[in-house]
């Protein structure tokens, strides 16, 4: 069995050294990299509007259908108010997120449909609620043609 001298053993130990310091200021770099690409800003809550052709009872009935479809849990509803509030459920990690919906009659047959969705938990939702708003809002807009 061969021993190393202390000044190759030293080498060695430092080569190593070096090696694992390169390696982890290299993550340390890429690390800060995805750090100012991944958006921090994103709120965690989304709203945003419809302007439709048709009367509120019809408007009001088929945005019940449409949530229906997204397989969301209707909590609340309001016709007389024009508001749907339900949670929909993330499909991954299974988070809850509230949504409202209220349609407002504009103009004779114009009907104002505000989506609002927001997440219950974490500081941002990385665009979630944005998506499932205009995934909603393009659903009811076929369902109103």
């Amino acid at each position: 069995m061969k021993f190393l001298s202390r000044k190759s053993w030293l080498h060695a130990a430092l080569g190593g050294t070096l090696i694992t310091l390169i390696l982890f200021m290299t993550s340390v770099f890429i690390s800060s990299q995805q750090m100012k690409l991944r958006p921090t800003n994103v709120p965690k809550f989304y709203e945003q509007s419809l302007l439709v052709n048709r009367p509120i009872f019809e408007t009001i009935q088929r945005a019940l259908l449409v949530c229906d479809t997204m397989d969301w849990e209707v909590v609340s509803y309001n016709p007389a108010k024009g508001i749907i509030e339900a949670t929909a459920t993330t499909p991954i990690f299974g988070f809850r997120d509230d949504v409202v919906i209220r349609i407002e009659s504009e103009k004779l047959n114009q009907t104002r449909i505000d989506v609002h969705s927001v997440s219950r938990v974490g500081e941002t939702d990385y665009g979630s609620n944005a998506d499932r708003i205009r995934f909603y809002l393009d659903r009811l807009e076929k369902r109103l043609r």
